[in-house]
């Protein structure tokens, strides 16, 4: 299923041909909490698949980045709806 998996990187990737793509916030004033959390999906040049995950702080210049590849759209499909439905059950707000 998953073919490679790229580790934290610098926001800064630009990608093209997204398939799917939304924005997540949590934000929680009097615990001082204001987070950021994007996901989307996309065909690659090399791979079939990849979701590229990028989280933070609201406000702040450094977002962390996860790119995972895999090999077929049924495995990506499978995990950009685990990811949405733990940014739900997280308190997460959709943006877009």
């Amino acid at each position: 299923m998953l073919r490679s998996e790229v580790g934290l990187q610098e926001e800064g990737i630009g990608m093209q041909g997204r398939e799917s793509e939304s924005a997540w916030a949590k934000i929680q004033p009097e615990k001082n909490c204001f987070r950021y959390y994007a996901i989307a999906m996309d065909d690659d040049l090399f791979s079939p698949f990849r979701i590229t995950m990028s989280w933070g702080r609201m406000g702040s210049r450094r977002l962390k980045q996860l790119v995972r590849v895999f090999d077929d759209r049924v495995s990506a499909e499978l995990f950009y709806a685990k990811k949405v439905k733990e940014r739900l059950r997280n308190g997460y707000v959709l943006q877009r």
